[in-house]
């Protein structure tokens, strides 16, 4: 394994082609070492080295470079490499990066986004710079109140699989207004039969998305 490879014994790799054995040594590390060393390669360096990661890999390992590398990555990828990124980052990944970019770029990465993600990410980009708004995910769960406990764990296997966040449950009315939220936990320790609002306190901390984060921190 080359789990402890060093710098010089990548490029060294990269040089000579050997792109299985970086590809073995490099699918069991954390996706912030692997983006630590990506860094410090030179620019080509970079997205041969990317092009080696699973697509799973890619996108984590991509939200932890810094700007500089994120924009190298976008000018040497294919269009459709850079479209399967920008779908795999989570949404609030996807604004940090958006915004940072000329306008001119990030017009055209939006036009690479599903209807839907467009919809997102044109949603968080609509607050302003440094408001909650930009930190937030549409990647939860919500659930109404008047479900059971069985009926709630059930949508939550079925639609949670590809939510960002589902270690907290936002209960929400019919006109999706926040009414509490609830540890998964909690949850699952609960009587199956119990409805939803049987086991809400209501007593939940919220914010507006136009405040600056720096107020978010200090809740």
């Amino acid at each position: 394994m080359l789990k402890e490879l060093l710098l010089p014994d990548i490029k060294e790799l990269l040089q000579e082609k050997k792109f299985l054995e970086i590809k073995e040594g490099i699918k069991d590390w954390e996706a912030p070492e692997v983006a630590d060393l990506l860094m410090e390669l030179d620019k080509e360096e970079q997205g041969i080295f990317f092009r080696l990661l699973t697509r799973e890999q890619a996108a984590d390992v991509f939200s932890y470079l810094d700007l500089d590398s994120q924009k190298n990555l976008l000018n040497l990828m294919t269009q459709e490499h850079t479209r399967q990124i920008l779908e795999d980052l989570t949404p609030d990944d996807r604004t940090a990066l958006l915004e940072e970019l000329p306008a001119e770029v990030t017009r055209n990465l939006l036009n690479l986004l599903s209807p839907e993600d467009l919809k997102e990410a044109r949603m968080l980009l609509g607050y302003p710079e440094d408001s909650v708004g930009r930190l937030m995910t549409p990647d939860y769960v919500a659930l109404k109140p008047y479900i059971t406990v069985e009926t709630a764990i059930y949508e939550i296997r079925i639609s949670g699989k590809n939510k960002e966040t589902i270690d907290r449950i936002y209960i929400v009315d019919d006109n999706f207004k926040l009414l509490d939220d609830i540890p998964l936990k909690d949850l699952i320790f609960s009587e199956p039969e119990k409805r939803i609002e049987e086991i809400l306190d209501y007593n939940y901390i919220a914010i507006s998305a136009y405040k600056d984060k720096e107020e978010a921190v200090e809740l």
